[in-house]
């Protein structure tokens, strides 16, 4: 991303990728939990909001956008025009 490295957690990284292999179509907090959790993790946690949170302030000082986009009642998606 530019000249600038990405230093991401783990978990940051899981998110992104899964983000990125579903771009264009939303994926629900359960569904990331699912393939970055696994069976780790309480399905009630604010865990992938606290992740999130992180994630998008390392692409928004990277990048200078906000690449992530919350889909109102449905989750998170990355839009295929960015």
């Amino acid at each position: 991303m530019g000249e600038e490295e990405l230093k991401l957690t783990k978990k940051e990284l899981g998110i992104l990728e899964y983000l990125l292999l579903n771009m264009g179509s939303h994926v629900t907090q359960y569904e990331i939990l699912e393939h970055v959790w696994g069976d780790e993790v309480d399905s009630f946690s604010n865990t992938v909001r606290v992740h999130m949170a992180s994630l998008r302030k390392k692409i928004k000082t990277a990048t200078g956008q906000n690449l992530i986009e919350n889909v109102i009642g449905k989750g998170y998606m990355i839009d295929e025009d960015q």
